[in-house]
């Protein structure tokens, strides 16, 4: 089951002084116990091992904490190479403590927040070297770069997935981009095999009369008058080349 974060530490309780009727109880399995002392480094006790002068030690507190695997889903945004960009990135992940008395000692109280730092350094040094264009490079790099990080000392991590989101609305109005494209150039096509289907059947003549048809008078006018003006370019430019070459340098077929 995935959650968003969670309390290593179940419960912290003052130990009193005199437990002879009541003496301290190992932890149950999957849990640890942290006993702090009044001097010295703290005891850390699993479940199955004895404690020692459980009625009578010199403890001041005891920690409860949690020892099992936890699958926890981070939601960390990574600025592209880009800075007004930002990739939407979710990290999966399995997480349990390795250490229970350093977590005691770091006051780790809230795993996803301890984890959080770290991770997002780690992972946006790498998405500052990609555009957001990049989506699939980038989530190939991010997941390489935390290939080989198992955690700490206190901390252990495995199964780590980086994986990119795409928010919902940028993905209805990109499908209705690419459909509307893909409209647009199945009717510029079929206007175009309109339009030779038309050349040919009826020649020039029979394509202005469509025009004037559906766009009037003045649209064929133009058509003409354009393709009437690109003639005299070319006549023009002929003029020009022969003008500038002489007779003496022809070719016959010129």
């Amino acid at each position: 089951m995935e959650e968003q974060t969670y309390d290593p530490v179940l419960s912290s309780d003052d130990v009193p002084k005199w437990r002879l009727v009541n003496p301290l109880r190992p932890p149950a399995p999957g849990r640890a116990l942290v006993l702090v002392r009044d001097s010295g480094p703290s005891l850390t006790i699993r479940s199955g091992e004895e404690i020692p002068s459980s009625r009578f030690g010199t403890y001041r507190s005891v920690f409860t904490v949690d020892m099992t695997e936890h699958r926890l889903i981070l939601d960390i945004p990574l600025l592209s190479r880009d800075p007004t960009f930002s990739f939407r990135s979710r990290v999966d992940l399995v997480c349990r403590v390795a250490d229970p008395a350093q977590v005691v000692a770091r006051g780790i109280r809230d795993m996803s927040g301890a984890l959080y730092g770290y991770l997002r350094k780690q992972l946006q040094s790498v998405a500052r070297d990609y555009d957001i264009a990049e989506f699939h490079e980038t989530e190939m790099a991010l997941n390489a770069a935390l290939a080989g990080f198992s955690g700490d000392d206190a901390i252990r991590l495995r199964n780590i997935q980086i994986e990119l989101l795409v928010d919902e609305d940028e993905i209805a109005g990109s499908g209705r981009e690419y459909r509307d494209v893909v409209r647009e150039t199945r009717l510029e096509s079929m206007r175009r095999r309109r339009h030779l289907d038309m050349i040919r059947e009826e020649g020039v003549d029979g394509l202005i009369a469509g025009i004037m048809e559906k766009e009037g008078p003045r649209a064929a006018l133009a058509w003409i008058e354009k393709g009437e003006a690109e003639k005299r370019e070319v006549r023009r430019e002929v003029m020009r080349m022969v003008l500038e070459r002489g007779d003496a340098d022809r070719e016959p077929f010129e």
